[in-house]
């Protein structure tokens, strides 16, 4: 295992998928965390750019191609490293004010770090009580893992 933590998001039903697709995703179609919320430029000590990302995005890594992502069917899906990007699914969301975002997110450690919220404008609007952690992860990871990890087409 690799300390990876999945996370899938839907969208509220009045989603148009372009238009989400178009925020999401810079010019070159990539979904990144430092389009959206930038690290300050004159951060520039790898460990004190590395706690303010903790701070603002939740968690120290960016989403790079290498971890993985994938838009489909109105689903953004992705891994990151080591820690879910709550905060950044916060800021994310005010960009899309008028829709509810489901996050379901669990580590591959598992029963480590999961969970299954909404989010509405910068704001956790319902906690949905996630079960028993180890099934909810597995299941997440079996239905989506390949996905976000680029392990299947």
């Amino acid at each position: 295992m690799s300390n990876q933590v999945l996370t899938i998001l839907s969208f509220s039903d009045n989603a148009n998928p372009m238009q989400v697709n178009d925020i999401l995703t810079n010019a070159d179609g990539d979904f990144r965390f430092q389009d959206h919320i930038p690290v300050p430029s004159d951060i520039e000590n790898p460990s004190a750019r590395a706690n303010w990302r903790l701070r603002h995005w939740g968690c120290e890594f960016d989403v790079e191609s290498q971890d993985g992502y994938f838009i489909q069917g109105g689903l953004l899906i992705f891994c990151t490293k080591l820690s879910h990007p709550k905060e950044a699914l916060l800021q994310i969301s005010k960009k899309l004010s008028d829709l509810v975002i489901t996050v379901q997110y669990a580590s591959d450690q598992l029963g480590a770090d999961q969970g299954d919220y909404e989010i509405n404008n910068g704001v956790v609007i319902s906690l949905m009580a996630v079960g028993d952690g180890i099934d909810f992860a597995e299941f997440l990871w079996s239905e989506y893992g390949d996905d976000a990890t680029g392990k299947k087409a």
